[in-house]
């Protein structure tokens, strides 16, 4: 649609306002009494003025559907079949409630200021947990995540082992909180920060407050990092980056929080990649070429056959599952 009309609606190109007209387009679908020729010619013109609009669309009426089916089988007997279709409001609130479902809660015994003590915290693949620690800071891990929680009268030392999390920290000048990944670490100025420890790269991205960056370089001398909100590090063997953005893209980089990902013209591979994070099946593609195609969108991390539909109905290609891979081609 040129998107203004009776509904109001704006011509939008970034990812949240996309999914916004998207959702208000299904809302207004989903009501067959005012609807009209007019209106789907306008919707027509809209999904396909853009690839994006067309994978908002299917993601969010694949998620109403799914809403439909949850409220149908929780539905009492005595209930009258039909019921009036969910606002949006509704939609909003129940697609918030599916976020952060799933989310185990544990808390970290003892004190540290009492006798030293090491507890280790993981996640399963497609799992996240939060853990408080006796002094109420927060630690949230992501899935397929390991860390060694380890406290003592003089310190607060979190190992990452593996995988990613997020660290709301209560600071204690006198009790330093210390993360380690690897042969780096990260300290503590009063802070919320995330890191991300993959096989060949540690990422730090700091959201609120100072956060001190060390990591070893080549021939053993040391180098030290003052972070600030809306820095981003990244350490490889090659070295260490800096990047400064804007924390409401850090931020955005942090939907597994909320149980999603989100992709702005992502690369389908790196895409995929991260999807697979999530899931102990694996989309693969039939023909590289396939992973420079672009997506954007937010996606839950539980249900990667939804991604596998929206790639499907979205961009033209074919989904099929083989012995735990779903196998993404061109559709013939």
């Amino acid at each position: 649609m040129s998107t203004s009309g009776e509904s109001g609606l704006p011509a939008l190109t970034n990812a949240s306002a996309i999914s916004t007209t998207a959702a208000r387009w299904v809302a207004e679908r989903r009501n067959p009494e005012s609807w009209t020729d007019a209106r789907q010619a306008e919707l027509d013109a809209w999904l396909e003025s853009s690839p994006a609009h067309r994978v908002a669309y299917v993601r969010i009426e694949a998620t109403w559907k799914r809403t439909d089916r949850l409220a149908a089988l929780r539905r009492p007997m005595r209930e009258p079949a039909e019921r009036a279709r969910p606002q949006m409001s509704f939609w909003l609130k129940t697609g918030a409630a599916l976020g952060i479902a799933g989310l185990a809660i544990f808390a970290a015994t003892g004190n540290y200021f009492s006798r030293p003590h090491e507890q280790t915290f993981e996640t399963q693949i497609g799992g996240r947990e939060q853990v408080i620690l006796g002094d109420g800071t927060r630690i949230e891990l992501n899935t397929d995540t390991a860390v060694r929680v380890s406290l003592d009268q003089n310190a607060r030392a979190i190992t990452l082992d593996r995988g990613e999390a997020f660290f709301q920290v209560r600071h204690d000048a006198e009790h330093p909180f210390v993360v380690k990944a690897g042969a780096h670490r990260v300290t503590d100025l009063g802070t919320e920060f995330s890191v991300r420890r993959d096989p060949s790269r540690v990422r730090v991205a700091l959201i609120e407050g100072r956060a001190r960056f060390d990591t070893p370089e080549t021939g053993g001398r040391a180098s030290s990092l003052e972070l600030a909100p809306g820095d981003e590090v990244v350490a490889t063997n090659d070295g260490v980056t800096l990047v400064k953005k804007p924390v409401a893209i850090l931020k955005t980089g942090l939907g597994w929080r909320r149980g999603v990902v989100v992709f702005s013209n992502t690369a389908l591979a790196d895409a995929a990649e991260e999807f697979n994070r999530y899931s102990r099946k694996k989309i693969a593609f039939a023909d590289p070429a396939i992973g420079h195609l672009r997506i954007e969108g937010t996606f839950q991390t539980d249900n990667i056959e939804a991604f596998a539909d929206v790639l499907q109905a979205a961009l033209g290609l074919h989904s099929e599952e083989r012995e735990g891979t779903i196998m993404i081609s061109r559709a013939k």
